[in-house]
């Protein structure tokens, strides 16, 4: 699968890597996990 991000959610992530890389990166491994699994059976919530 590939991830395609919108202006407004890149913005968003620069806003949160500035206050906290870690939380920033627990985000895009979470993402990329996500985009990954072929089997679609993860727990995901709509923000």
């Amino acid at each position: 699968m590939q991830i395609r991000y919108s202006d407004k959610s890149l913005k968003q992530f620069e806003k949160i890597a500035k206050g906290d890389r870690k939380s920033a990166e627990m985000i895009l491994n979470a993402i990329e996990a996500y985009a990954e699994n072929k089997s679609g059976r993860l727990d995901v919530k709509i923000l």
